[in-house]
């Protein structure tokens, strides 16, 4: 019996677009622009990734696949400003 859940494996991007079919750019974007996955970051600076993570982002590519757009997907950015022009 091994020490290691599979919740604990995680994997670099280059996996993750394997799996999921998405690019790394695109999931590099998702990341940065519309806040929908979280990935952990190592020593060295690498995006490391859940399963979790993974089966969010296949999920998410599904609901594409159906018509849905990512801006409708995710979730929508909190306005921080006192301005509410």
């Amino acid at each position: 019996m091994s020490n290691i859940s599979n919740d604990s494996r995680k994997y670099r991007i280059k996996s993750v677009a394997s799996i999921t079919g998405l690019s790394a750019h695109v999931i590099r974007k998702w990341e940065e622009r519309y806040k929908v996955i979280h990935p952990h970051q190592a020593p060295k600076g690498y995006r490391l990734f859940t399963e979790d993570d993974i089966q969010l982002l296949l999920y998410l590519k599904s609901q594409l696949d159906h018509g849905e757009s990512i801006g409708q997907l995710a979730p929508k950015p909190v306005n921080t400003s006192s301005d509410n022009r």
